[in-house]
């Protein structure tokens, strides 16, 4: 892994279950900075367009929220997306964060990628991966395996996330 510079912007993309989150949270300890999750930026299911790869995403949100700010100021404040409520947070201040790392499926969406200095995409053998769903969502895997990884998968075909990335894990 090359060394970072100050105030990088540095995305985790990669499929359910790859180990984005562990990796975001264990980059964090180590370079002393915040993590966003794109978990966070779901859009109310009354918006979400099903028929778009990544329709469920609130890109605009986040870039505006989070992405613009950060590399204008090096700070932000942001709410995050509750599925329970269907409501927003009430906004957070996020402040001299020296980098900031965007972790989730969709973070290296073509709507998000150019704003990133470092782009990292995991990859998952298919028989971890299910073991580690099946974990995690327990009664709801079959819904998860029916609806969210058709949708990851036509993201990967489509946008080729791990083309654009700089390093493969």
């Amino acid at each position: 892994m090359r060394e970072f510079k100050l105030f990088d912007l540095i995305a985790i993309d990669g499929p359910s279950a790859s180990g984005k989150s562990s990796l975001a949270k264990e980059l964090s300890v180590k370079l002393n900075c915040f993590v966003v999750h794109m978990d966070d930026f779901y859009l109310p299911k009354d918006k979400r367009d099903v028929s778009k790869i990544a329709g469920n995403i609130d890109f605009e949100r986040l870039l505006n929220e989070v992405i613009r700010p950060y590399k204008e100021a090096h700070r932000f404040f942001y709410r995050t997306f509750d599925c329970q409520s269907q409501k927003l947070s009430k906004a957070k201040e996020v402040e001299d964060s020296p980098y900031l790392i965007v972790e989730g499926s969709f973070s290296l969406h073509e709507l998000l990628r150019d704003h990133y200095e470092y782009k990292i995409f995991l990859r998952v053998d298919p028989k971890l991966q299910k073991e580690r769903l099946i974990k995690r969502e327990g009664a709801h895997y079959a819904a998860f395996e029916a609806i969210w990884l058709p949708n990851e998968e036509r993201y990967f075909k489509s946008f080729d996330p791990f083309d654009v990335a700089d390093e493969i894990i």
